[in-house]
């Protein structure tokens, strides 16, 4: 897909915007402290290879991902005093689903910059293509990152799938936000392997019943079953 050849050069491109995260309170966290042992193994599972671990003292933060690179996986301090095995593993396993599919950055920018994004990808090959998203100067300073960002090789793999791209329906953006942390949460709780732990996770964030329900029908139904054959988890 057209995000999936970008996402590693979105840092790149919006490197003033994701600047901008406060991580002035991360602690960062070394190979051998047990929050980072547990990262490493669930990591495992998920094939993740490159993130970095830090605690937090952001009261209200339990366990998020934020982008690098390479990728943090944030565990609130005083939550990590007090969760349990199963609560960690799905904060954490959420986080690093997200690093998994490179979904980090697609979760902190606005809908209107991801949009953004992928239209100035076309615009490399087809002029005009994102004028109706922003102003002139706006689009040609975000189409001369790319063409400066990004490799030969993928900007000739890019060519083909830009086109498949503009030729289709508008992406809803915000949607595809939603789903994507859907999906991470599904994740966390595959590998938590306890959903009561991770509905009281997403209780305790604020989450609204619509987002517990969708966990909970997953934890019911055939999915959860296939993905934890999938990656050779004891059910």
């Amino acid at each position: 897909s057209l995000w999936a050849l970008l996402a590693d050069y979105v840092p790149l491109v919006f490197a003033e915007e994701l600047g901008a995260l406060d991580t002035s309170d991360l602690r960062p966290l070394d190979d051998h402290d047990p929050i980072t042992e547990r990262c490493r193994l669930l990591a495992q599972v998920l094939g993740v290879r490159e993130f970095r671990c830090a605690l937090t003292d952001r009261r209200a933060l339990l366990g998020i991902a934020l982008p690098g690179p390479p990728d943090w996986i944030v565990v609130g301090r005083s939550f990590r005093t007090q969760a349990t095995a199963a609560e960690l593993r799905f904060v954490m396993g959420r986080a690093l689903a997200e690093v998994r599919t490179r979904s980090v950055t697609l979760t902190v920018l606005p809908p209107r910059r991801i949009e953004l994004l992928l239209a100035c990808a076309v615009e490399l090959f087809e002029k005009g293509f994102a004028d109706s998203l922003a102003r002139p100067e706006e689009v040609a300073d975000v189409t001369r990152l790319l063409s400066r960002k990004l490799p030969r090789k993928v900007r000739k793999q890019l060519e083909e799938v830009a086109t498949q791209y503009a030729a289709g329906q508008p992406v809803a953006t915000a949607t595809w936000q939603v789903a994507a942390k859907r999906s991470a949460e599904r994740v966390g709780l595959l590998l938590a392997g306890d959903v009561a732990a991770a509905l009281k996770v997403l209780v305790a964030e604020g989450a609204s019943r619509a987002v517990q329900a969708d966990l909970l029908r997953f934890s019911v139904g055939p999915h959860l079953h296939e993905a934890k054959r999938h990656v050779g988890l004891a059910i």
